[in-house]
């Protein structure tokens, strides 16, 4: 009996553990299909105009002119609203994150400001409730920001030359282009918009102005594969130090995870019509996880996730990014650091 009891215990603690798992590999694959646009082509890409309304300029003429028009940005404005929810059988776990983003940059005078907040509740461990903020300025060349997890100094705010900020603002023109930011930004266009990924349906009015609906019509479960396969594989033969067997091996398993998977995309981008920039994207990912055909289980049941985003884009409006009054006392990172090494406390220096 005893033993029966050990039995039991034991194979539920494995099942614990394979939920967990999979409920990590889950969100590895969640990030990847959020920022997919980010990966660039993969191997599936074959021309299907067909799927355009013929009333309307083709996806590869619609794409051409996005590309273009960047060309004419300034500045740009943007806010990102996501909210992703997991649930996870067998517990009465529900994983909820729900994060903000607001976004500002000045081309022109290379400024910057990035602003999150994030919630997360039911994580594992954790208190009910996780909060996250994040506030960043990028001003003359350094980069400002707060930092809200010091115990011992509480909220202050640091500073520190922009250093991989001025390899993506000024990157050499011979191979980059003069703007290396619009060249990133076309780079992203050129790569998310796949002639086999997306379909042009129609014309809405946005914010009084019409604009292009962009439907995505991908295969999102081969999309992601080849992106995730790509991603890793490069990673493998650019880092020798991971060693070509266990990246091969890696690889493996999370193509077999994302073959268990169920994966649906509603993904909706709105282009405008007077000048070909995108200015608005909405979208839903369901993606169900069988953890019995997973790990080879009975009654494990399934990991379930929802996630979705909108977001909202202007341009060439004004943009006024000015340090707010408790940052301009802002701290010298490195001093910092060498400071408290020291055991010495800190003294502010203006930005």
């Amino acid at each position: 009996m005893a033993n029966k009891k050990g039995t039991t215990q034991k194979s539920s603690n494995i099942q614990t553990k394979a939920i967990i798992a999979a409920v990590s590999v889950l969100v590895v694959v969640v990030v990847a299909l959020l920022f997919l646009n980010q990966q660039g082509q993969t191997p599936a890409q074959q021309s299907a105009q067909g799927k355009d309304n013929l009333a309307y300029p083709s996806l590869s003429q619609i794409k051409a002119e996005m590309i273009d028009s960047i060309s004419s940005v300034r500045t740009y404005q943007m806010q990102i609203t996501g909210n992703m929810s997991l649930e996870i059988p067998q517990t009465t776990q529900s994983v909820k994150y729900r994060v903000t983003v607001n976004f500002a940059d000045d081309l022109v005078s290379k400024d910057a400001y990035i602003g999150i907040d994030a919630v997360m509740s039911g994580l594992w461990g954790l208190r009910e409730t996780q909060e996250a903020e994040v506030e960043m300025y990028i001003i003359n060349g350094t980069e400002v920001y707060k930092k809200t997890s010091d115990s011992a100094n509480g909220e202050i705010w640091l500073k520190a030359p922009m250093n991989s900020y001025t390899t993506q603002y000024d990157l050499p023109a011979v191979q980059y282009g003069p703007t290396s930011t619009k060249h990133l930004m076309k780079k992203m266009i050129n790569a998310t918009f796949q002639a086999d990924w997306w379909r042009v349906a129609g014309v809405d009015t946005i914010g009084g102005e019409e604009a292009y609906r962009l439907e995505f019509v991908g295969d999102t479960k081969q999309i992601l594969k080849d992106v995730m396969s790509q991603s890793l594989m490069s990673q493998i033969s650019t880092d020798p130090s991971m060693g070509m067997a266990p990246g091969a091996v890696g690889v493996k398993v999370m193509l077999d995870v994302i073959d268990k998977m169920t994966i649906k995309a509603n993904v909706t981008v709105w282009v405008r019509k007077s000048d070909y920039l995108p200015i608005k994207g909405s979208g839903t990912i369901y993606i169900t996880l069988n953890l019995d055909q997973l790990y080879g289980t009975s009654g494990a049941g399934q990991v379930t996730a929802t996630i979705s985003i909108g977001a909202t884009i202007s341009y060439n409006q004004p943009v006024n990014i000015q340090l707010p009054e408790e940052a301009k006392g802002a701290i010298d990172v490195y001093s910092l650091y060498q400071t408290q090494l020291a055991g010495n406390t800190t003294t502010n220096t203006t930005v």
